[in-house]
This record gives C-alpha cells, sequence and structure tokens, in this order.
C-alpha cells in the first residue's frame, strides 16, 4: 500500500478491494484546463463499500471503469468532506494525473416563448396569421426585417409594415424550415484522470447522506430472563446500492471538519477559517413503534422477539474507540428506508426501583432545599450485555408477553459490562425526602481582613421516608447527592470527591440498597455540615 494512504485512520478504510494501487503524493498532480472532452464521460461512479455513522455521515468507496484510451471524465461529483477524498486503481492500472475541471460542450435548447421565435427567423420571409381583425386581413406575408418592442417591422410586395406582435396566431415560414432551438456552451465540472493500464479507478471519501438508526426491544421472557434484540434502520437519501456488506459504526471519531467541503471537487478557496462540525452522538430513534398481529391475548407466545425477523449471521469488528456492526447484503435505492435485525442475546436480569434525590445546594453554596413532594421512582432493569458486542445509545422498548411496558434511554453498554433500563415510574412506591437546620455559626468564615461574614457553617439533618405499597418484596436503590461533610450516613454507602481548588465544601453520594417488604415503610437518616453563604 502506496504511503499516501496511511493517513487515512484505520476505521475509515473500507473493506479491503483487490489490488488497490494509490496516487501517491500531491506533487504528482496536474492540472490542465482542458474545454474538450478526452476518452470516455462516466455519469455514474457505483458505490462499492459503505460505513456510515447515524449522524449522516458515511465513508463511501465508489467505482467505475477505466477508458481504454487512459482518458476518463467523471461528471458524478459527490460532496466530500475535506481531507477524506482519495483516489486510487483497482486491477493493476497506475494513475498518472487527475484533474478537477471544467469542459465546455455545445447544447440545443428550445427557443422559449414568440419573441424568441421570432427574433431567431429575422431575414426570413414569414406568413404571420393574425386574429381576425387584428392587421386588418387574416395574414400578411413577408421578410421579417426587425423586431422592437411590441413591434415588427416586415417588409412585403407592397412595401414595408409596422405590426403588432400580440395579435399573431400562426407563423409559416416559405421555405418550410422555421428556426425555433438554439445552441449554447454549457459548462460541465468534471474530474479527469489519465491512466495507464487496464482496471478500474475507485475514490473514498466523507459523506452526507446516509445515516443508520439504532433501536433495541428488551423482551421479559419470565421473572429471571430476557431477550435483547437489536435492530438498525437505515435511512438512504445518497445514492442506490445493490447487495453490499454494510457497516454500522457506534462511536465517537474526531472528525472536526466534516462539515466542510473538499476544495479539489466543490471548487471552493480554504483561505478562510476552516468551519468546525460536531460528529458522533446518538441517532433518533424513529417515533414509529414496533406492533405484532395477534389473533387473541391469551394466544401471545411468551418470547415476542422470536417472530421479529432473523438476526444477521456477520458480527461486528472493533477498530481503534469505533465498533462497526456488519450486515450482509443490503440493496437499497436511494430514498429507501431498511429495517433489520442485526443480533439478539438471552441475559438474567434484576428488578430494580431507584430513586435519585437532587443536590439541595446550589454551586455557589446557597441552600435551595429539596423539591416539594415525593421523589420519581423507577423501574429498572438489571441487566448484563452478552451479545459479545457493544450496545449503542439508543432507545429500548420493553415487552411483556406481547405488550409494551415501558422505554427508556439505554446507555452506551461494552460487551460483558452491566446495563440498566428504566422503564416506568412506579407509582406504588412512595420516597420522600426533607431536611432541617440543626446549628448554625454565623460568619465562620469571614470576608479577609474585616469582621463581616462571608460563610455560615451549618448542619442539616435529613430524613429519607419510603413505603411499599406494592403486593410483593421490592429491591431499592436511593442515591442523593450531598455538598458538605457527611456527619452521620447510617447504612448508605459514602462516595466522597475532592473539594474544587476554589470551592469551600467537599461533595459526596450516599447511596442505600435497602430490601422492602408490601406494605412496610422505612426511614432512612443522614446529617451533614456545609458552609453556606452568609445571608
Amino acid at each position: 500500500m502506496n504511503l499516501a494512504i496511511a493517513c487515512i485512520s484505520a476505521f475509515l478504510a473500507p473493506a479491503p478491494l483487490a489490488n488497490p494501487s494509490l496516487i501517491g503524493a500531491l506533487s504528482q498532480f496536474e492540472f490542465v484546463k482542458n474545454d474538450f472532452v478526452k476518452g470516455s464521460v462516466v455519469n455514474e461512479a457505483k458505490i462499492v463499500d459503505v460505513a456510515m455513522f447515524k449522524n449522516g455521515y458515511a465513508v463511501v468507496t465508489r467505482q467505475f471503469d477505466i477508458d481504454e484510451t487512459g482518458n476518463t471524465n467523471l461528471s458524478y461529483i459527490p460532496q466530500s468532506s475535506i481531507g477524506t477524498l482519495w483516489f486510487s486503481t483497482v486491477g493493476g492500472a497506475q494513475l498518472k494525473t487527475v484533474t478537477a475541471t471544467t469542459l465546455k460542450r455545445p447544447e440545443t435548447t428550445n427557443l422559449g416563448s414568440l419573441e424568441q421565435i421570432l427574433a431567431a427567423n429575422v431575414g426570413k420571409v414569414l406568413q404571420l396569421d393574425y386574429r381576425q381583425g387584428e392587421a386588418g386581413h387574416p395574414f400578411v406575408k413577408g421578410k421579417l426585417l426587425a423586431i422592437n418592442g411590441d413591434f415588427i417591422v416586415i417588409e412585403t410586395p407592397t412595401g414595408q409594415q409596422v405590426l403588432t406582435k400580440a395579435g399573431i396566431q400562426k407563423i409559416t415560414p416559405e421555405d418550410g424550415k422555421l428556426v425555433f432551438t438554439t445552441s449554447y456552451q454549457a459548462a460541465t465540472r468534471v474530474v479527469q484522470f489519465t491512466t495507464t493500464g487496464k482496471g478500474k479507478i475507485q475514490m473514498l471519501s466523507l459523506e452526507r447522506g446516509i445515516s443508520w438508526t439504532p433501536g433495541y426491544a428488551v423482551e421479559l421472557l419470565d421473572d429471571k430472563e430476557l431477550k435483547v434484540v437489536s435492530k438498525a434502520t437505515i435511512s438512504n437519501d445518497l445514492d442506490s446500492f445493490e447487495n453490499l456488506d454494510v457497516r454500522l459504526i457506534t462511536g465517537f471519531p474526531n472528525l472536526p471538519w466534516a462539515g466542510v467541503l473538499e476544495p479539489f471537487l466543490s471548487g471552493s478557496p480554504t483561505n478562510g477559517p476552516l468551519l468546525g462540525a460536531g460528529f458522533g452522538g446518538g441517532g433518533q430513534a424513529p417515533a414509529a413503534m414496533m406492533t405484532q398481529n395477534r389473533m387473541a391475548k391469551e394466544a401471545v407466545m411468551a418470547d415476542f422477539s422470536a417472530g421479529m425477523a432473523a438476526p444477521s449471521d456477520a458480527s461486528g469488528e472493533q477498530k481503534e474507540d469505533l465498533f462497526f456492526y456488519k450486515y450482509p447484503k443490503v440493496s437499497l435505492k436511494a430514498g429507501d428506508r431498511g429495517y433489520y435485525i442485526l443480533f439478539e442475546a438471552k441475559s438474567p436480569y434484576k428488578t430494580l426501583f431507584t430513586a435519585d434525590l437532587p443536590d439541595s445546594t446550589t454551586p455557589e453554596s446557597t441552600y435551595r432545599g429539596l423539591p416539594d413532594g415525593p421523589a420519581d421512582v423507577w423501574n429498572t432493569l438489571q441487566f448484563r450485555n452478552t451479545s459479545g458486542q457493544p450496545l449503542t445509545t439508543s432507545i429500548a422498548t420493553a415487552f411483556s408477553k406481547g405488550d409494551i411496558v415501558g422505554q427508556g434511554m439505554l446507555n452506551y453498554t461494552p460487551a460483558n459490562a452491566d446495563a440498566e433500563l428504566q422503564i416506568n415510574k412506579s407509582l406504588d412506591i412512595r420516597v420522600e425526602a426533607t431536611e432541617e437546620e440543626v446549628t448554625r455559626e454565623r460568619g465562620a468564615i469571614k470576608y479577609f481582613n474585616s469582621e463581616q461574614p462571608l460563610y455560615d457553617l451549618v448542619t442539616l439533618k435529613g430524613v429519607i421516608e419510603i413505603r411499599n405499597d406494592k403486593t410483593k418484596e421490592v429491591k431499592l436503590r436511593i442515591r442523593k447527592q450531598i455538598t458538605g461533610e457527611i456527619l452521620e450516613a447510617g447504612t448508605a454507602d459514602v462516595a466522597k470527591t475532592a473539594k474544587g481548588l476554589k470551592a469551600v465544601n467537599p461533595n459526596a453520594t450516599l447511596t442505600w440498597n435497602p430490601t422492602l417488604s408490601p406494605g412496610k415503610s422505612l426511614k432512612l437518616n443522614y446529617s451533614y455540615k456545609l458552609y453556606l453563604r452568609s445571608s
């Protein structure tokens, strides 16, 4: 492989094609303006490989035949991102020059108005048929001399006449040959290739117009096991392709200039600042939900996902910090949308009811208190990713015996790592927290060389009350963010964080993992002290 292609990161390289020979250094390019076409003109570069991201960008490899004369002109010019455009050859051919230029060729078009047709036939002998009474007689025959605004000048056997254009209904040339077309020089932007040998030219670039959207179905098979089914929706607004083994990329590649067009193809200058473009991130899942037809509710099989579709046999591949899901033999026309099942995996799971209580203090060390009323308690599924592939960030819909029981955001989860999915709020479990001030030392910290108070040292006591109104025992996870120094935490796990250089208080997270029987209540106590701005 030529050294010139080495700057293309491994994660952008397409599937290997036969014997690529790259063009080499930029000094080998020869820029020559040609106003005529040598060799063939290629109007289409066939897509032979595509690796797509979730945000509408894809690494696309196109291919087309080399003309036997060694001169090939590509009139199809994609919108490539700067720095990602590379040309190479397949089949033993060698590239000599590559030139982006404008070709001029004659074109003919029909004239679009009566005035244009009259102007094109000045000097010819014409018979002009008028509407009745418009010119005093049904027609006038003579040599058309001139056109001036709304009037024409025509020479008849009896002399020259000035007539209006408005009344003309029919034009008949004496020689039967009416001029109704015009010729012009059409400019076409092409990329010209000069080559030696036989083969094909391929071009690789980052383009916009095709993306994939992930989605997950989480089927609760019973109280202990679930199945995760991964799907991909491909939206193709780029070009048509057939029977391609496409790759679907998840990760955050560093391509900050993806939104800047390649000047070699676009012709735009690059002497201004390059515009940054965001890249990576999760795609938006479509609003439509998957459904299943059924004769009767009691006839639904517990394994709802079994009827979705057969998963892909191809496995994914890790390249650097990106992961490439693979799906074989995809055919889509421009404008098509495709629905594909990537993989499925079963895993044991636990149901956990979780509540996260916010910090009572602002970053400016001002006490704001806790929200009124009970906190949100989420029915959360905990399971391990046993698929052997990462789970990319996407919306996951939970099913139980064919019914949708909830939906949440499944965050990126590596293979063999633990995942959590919040599927719905639990109204049968009540979690409410209150805090009260126990002591306050006014002006514990004063302004420099002053008696003016800056911070008060305050001790706070908190109580979290939990009640289980379900008919079964539940496992809970209660988390509380704290700004200050923990004095009492009871059975909570305390995770402390270092105090910032300009912060007067440390931070900590308290986590309780109680089990609560049906109909029972529980109180969790904690206390802490912190510096609050003096009022």
